[in-house]
């Protein structure tokens, strides 16, 4: 088993739910940060996500309103993501929200839970 310590930026340039982070098959992910940005002049809704693939479903974190220039952390606590999940994040606005994910990246064995 194999911790790497990773960020992931991401630049929403819709205002649809998009995919941020998606683990392969051999890997799990612990996120700590969800270092969210709104650019705009105004008050932007932004929700999060996470797609279990093992239940094939997609379940909501939370909703924020992010007032004009702030920067939120969108993960109140850890966030585990196992092996072919995703972390999905959608703007009010398109061009306006942007940040950084940081996380652990568990490769290798992992045993079975």
């Amino acid at each position: 088993m194999a911790i790497q310590y990773k960020n992931q930026p991401f630049d929403l340039t819709t205002d649809v739910m998009t995919t941020i982070l998606t683990l392969d098959v051999s890997s799990r992910a612990i996120v700590q940060n969800i270092q969210t940005e709104n650019t705009s002049t105004g008050t932007v809704t932004v929700v999060s996500a996470v797609f279990d693939s093992s239940a094939s479903a997609t379940t909501q974190m939370g909703t924020v309103q992010m007032s004009t220039l702030t920067t939120q952390n969108l993960a109140n606590g850890p966030v585990v993501l196992e092996e072919q999940d995703a972390l999905k994040i959608k703007g009010g606005s398109a061009n306006v929200i942007k940040g950084l994910v940081s996380y652990a990246l568990i490769t290798g064995d992992q045993g079975t839970a």
